[in-house]
């Protein structure tokens, strides 16, 4: 009996990792790799186009003279500004902005929009995120805001922070693993996707021969 082998790769996109790795086992006398490693690759450059269109909106929202005046401010005032000064207002379907506050340690979250949306949480941690939720991959930029005032009895090292949160569509992708009858899962920390066909049981990626994305 051949022993069975498990394909998959690390992909890091602007400082966040995902893990996508191959839920069918191959046997040695048929490689699969090049097949798996095609899915990777169109999976990899997606990410690194959503990323990029992500840094440039939440960039161009923090730099705002708008939100810079304004951050300082308690969440009344801020509410009062929104749509005003400050321009809150989601750009495309599915896009999510938050606004917050951090002190040391602790992130207030202040305004969101839309304000149905859940809260990221990732806000208050400077960086790009990639996660899982509610069954969809969500990419999360959250840039720090340094504000252009503050009232007297706010703290002197408050920071504003801001979050903008898009959803990642990964169909295309996800056919490429099911036209190969390869379905793959796709793992952030903090959740996973299925790439292709659901499998009827899915391995654990600590069992795959990891390979990291040469980008």
């Amino acid at each position: 009996m051949r022993a069975s082998i498990l394909v998959g790769a690390l992909l890091v996109v602007g400082g966040a990792a995902a893990a996508v790795f191959a839920t069918t086992q191959a046997t040695p006398a048929v490689d699969q790799t090049p097949t798996f490693d095609r899915g990777v690759t169109a999976v990899d450059a997606q990410l690194r186009v959503a990323q990029s269109a992500l840094e440039a909106r939440a960039t161009t929202l923090a730099d705002g003279p708008g939100l810079r005046s304004g951050i300082g401010a308690d969440a009344a005032t801020l509410m009062d500004q929104a749509g005003r000064e400050i321009n809150v207002e989601p750009g495309k379907k599915e896009e999510v902005i938050e606004l917050g506050q951090r002190v040391g340690e602790k992130v207030t979250s202040l305004l969101r929009r839309p304000e149905t949306a859940g809260a990221s949480p990732f806000l208050g941690q400077a960086g790009f995120h990639l996660a899982v939720l509610e069954g969809h991959l969500v990419a999360t930029k959250v840039v720090e805001v340094k504000p252009a005032y503050l009232p007297p009895d706010a703290p002197p090292d408050l920071l504003g922070v801001i979050a903008v949160s898009w959803r990642v569509d990964l169909g295309n992708e996800a056919e490429l693993f099911a036209a190969a009858q390869m379905p793959a899962r796709l793992d952030t920390g903090d959740g996973s996707v299925v790439l292709g066909q659901a499998p009827a049981a899915a391995p654990t990626p600590s069992s795959a021969r990891w390979r990291r994305s040469r980008r």
